[in-house]
């Protein structure tokens, strides 16, 4: 009681509020210390914390009303503890002796004290001494709440181990900042929450008032675990949702109700990007700095590298980005963000690989250009510009570990942006079929071979029966290039039809995969679209669809087929791959390849580079620390229908 007399004024701005509340709680113990002082019948065993009422009847004490021994490593108080554990041991004395009475044992009688107990221990002289000792630290510690130093006294006790603690979300793999514990110390400890807040806001944070950052896609992304803004939301005080922020290195930022500095929601925000935000009156959002730390970040992770005084532009050093993707994701021209914030952008957009920024101070807000695919040898020379480029890929932030599964549906997470469905839990990918529609599938009749497969992944379109002697029936994956409605496409020609999935065969509880590259991926609003009947609903994730799409040096700009995403998404997580229908440019059913967007050669040259694990032929255009990683957890791959040519 007494600590949450001293913390409660802690969440409260009132003075007088914090007052009446430590009046409330003197009065309390002085009303507790009389009754102890002058009511008789309640008598103190010896040595222990438990009262026990009407000694005569040897009435042990409730077990409900002693608590367990506290576990917790952060309790602020282990005396408590200690004391906790004490109060346990009493509880098993008393009971041990009211057993003793029930049997008749000697000196256990009614009204007898126990023989082990001297009379002396039984006086007033102890009991008294603790009521004293009660009420002197009842007032004491009420005197130094009023004064103002008791709050801050048991916040550095407490830390955020105490409410704030306990709806902190698990920051999983994520590193703390070396020097967070010190530089947290004695940070925004003591005062009212203003002061705290304002102490804290002197430590590179700038607050933007009437923006909503914590959506996914609206202004913040992903920790380098996975997770989200939307996993590390909980109710806070505007001061520990800073300094929660703070803790996480990674923590870009805050969002939380606008003008509200007690507890409310609070999202910590991960790759933020003001300009994406939404705007409206309800929230507010905090972006962390200094930038030039926020770019330093990115640029170990990510491998960034500056190229000064370049400018490079489709026609001088890089492509256009494919027609099919649009143009509203490739530029920030006319509007001016932070250096690192363009880095994030581009990293958003698997189709990007370096940006165009103003030559000028790090921290300066800059017009922001994202460039597809870029060759700093073949760019402009123009000293009003930089351009920063990921030269080795995307590799894994400290203390986040490789996915090492030893099942390939587990491995799914290292590869996916997914929502689980019903029967998640039954994937097998033991031995698996990819199957595309090249029309070196004709008259193979290969179905049943195909179906007996543990897992089946078609590409884009299903089969019906026409197909099914070459191409099976069977349907575990299906794997899109960016339909999200819940419509499918059957095989049969360039006008394909179009059914709901529900009425597909194969297809109502197959997982749903979509490429990463086109539009961004929303796995929840995939979920809406498609339910959750199917095993998962989701995407490849960001930096494997980079890979695929900017990784080639033999592709020559072009787009990358929905087969060869496919290809490299299972490759890591299939013990046995194996390929049907991929080689030529024709396809089974009739409908025409976009041969003018595509290099199905080359792609498929690839394809068997990477079968017969000839590393070094690869056309590598950078590196990439996930191909490393499928590598070492690839199994059995081989080509059983398809060519080269």
């Amino acid at each position: 009681m007494l600590v949450s007399a001293c913390v409660v004024p802690e969440n409260s701005s009132s003075n007088s509020s914090s007052s009446a509340i430590i009046i409330l709680m003197t009065a309390v113990c002085v009303v507790v210390a009389a009754v102890f002082l002058f009511v008789p019948q309640f008598k103190r065993f010896p040595h222990s914390s438990v009262a026990i009422l009407a000694q005569g009847t040897r009435r042990a004490p409730r077990r409900g009303r002693l608590p367990a021994p506290s576990r917790d490593p952060r309790s602020p108080n282990p005396g408590r503890a200690r004391a906790k554990r004490r109060a346990m041991a009493d509880y098993a004395a008393v009971a041990g002796l009211r057993a003793a009475a029930d049997a008749g044992a000697p000196g256990a009688s009614g009204t007898e004290a126990p023989a082990e107990v001297p009379a002396a221990d039984r006086g007033r002289l102890p009991r008294r001494a603790c009521v004293v000792a009660v009420c002197c630290t009842a007032v004491g510690m009420a005197l130094w709440c009023a004064a103002g130093r008791g709050p801050s006294v048991w916040a550095r006790a407490r830390g955020l181990t105490g409410e704030e603690g306990a709806n902190r979300p698990s920051h999983r793999n994520l590193t703390l900042h070396p020097d967070a514990a010190e530089n947290l110390a004695g940070m925004g400890t003591s005062g009212t929450i203003n002061d705290r807040v304002a102490e804290i806001l002197t430590h590179d944070w700038s607050p933007v008032k009437g923006k909503s950052c914590w959506r996914v896609g609206f202004g913040s992304g992903h920790f380098p675990d996975g997770s989200t803004s939307e996993d590390h939301g909980s109710n806070r005080t505007l001061d520990a949702c800073l300094k929660a922020c703070m803790e996480n290195d990674f923590c870009h930022g805050i969002t939380v109700e606008a003008g509200k500095n007690t507890s409310g929601p609070c999202w910590l925000l991960p790759e933020l990007v003001l300009d994406e935000c939404q705007g409206g009156p309800s929230y507010d959002t905090y972006r962390r700095g200094p930038i030039p730390d926020r770019i330093a970040q990115i640029q170990e992770i990510s491998g960034w590298r500056r190229y000064a005084g370049l400018n490079c532009y489709p026609g001088s050093g890089s492509w256009n980005f494919p027609e099919i993707t649009g143009t509203h994701f490739q530029t920030y021209a006319g509007r001016k963000i932070t250096v690192n914030e363009c880095m994030i952008r581009c990293e958003q957009d698997p189709l990007c690989e370096a940006i165009v920024v103003a030559h000028q101070d790090r921290a300066a807000f800059t017009p922001c250009q994202l460039r597809h695919l870029v060759v700093p040898g073949s760019c402009s020379k123009n000293g009003a510009f930089d351009t920063w480029r990921m030269d080795q890929g995307r590799t894994l932030a400290p203390g986040v570990e490789e996915p090492a599964a030893a099942l390939g549906r587990d491995r799914l997470h290292g590869v996916l942006d997914m929502v689980e469905g019903e029967g998640f839990d039954k994937l097998d990918l033991t031995r698996c079929a990819l199957v595309g529609a090249s029309g070196v599938m004709k008259g193979s009749h290969k179905g049943a071979e195909i179906d007996g497969h543990t897992a089946v992944i078609r590409i884009n379109r299903l089969p019906r029966g026409e197909y099914y002697a070459d191409f099976g029936a069977k349907t575990d994956f299906l794997y899109v290039s960016h339909e999200w409605s819940g419509a499918v496409s059957l095989m049969g020609g360039e006008n394909a039809k179009v059914i709901k999935c529900a009425d597909a065969v194969g297809c109502p509880k197959a997982g749903i995969i979509a490429r990463g590259d086109l539009v961004r991926c929303k796995p929840s609003e995939m979920a809406s679209n498609w339910g959750l009947d199917h095993t998962l609903v989701g995407c490849t994730h960001t930096n494997i669809s980079r890979m695929v799409a900017t990784g080639f040096h033999t592709l020559h700009g072009a787009l990358a087929t929905t087969g060869l995403h496919a290809f490299f998404t299972f490759l890591p997580v299939c013990d046995e791959l194996n390929l049907y229908g991929f080689g030529g440019i024709s396809t089974a059913d009739g409908h025409s390849e976009w041969t003018k967007g595509h290099n199905l050669f080359q792609e498929h040259l690839i394809q068997d580079h990477v079968i017969n694990r000839q590393w070094g032929s690869v056309p590598w255009r950078n590196k990439f620390r996930e191909f490393d990683w499928m590598k070492r957890v690839m199994g059995k791959v081989r080509k059983v229908v398809g060519t080269v040519a």
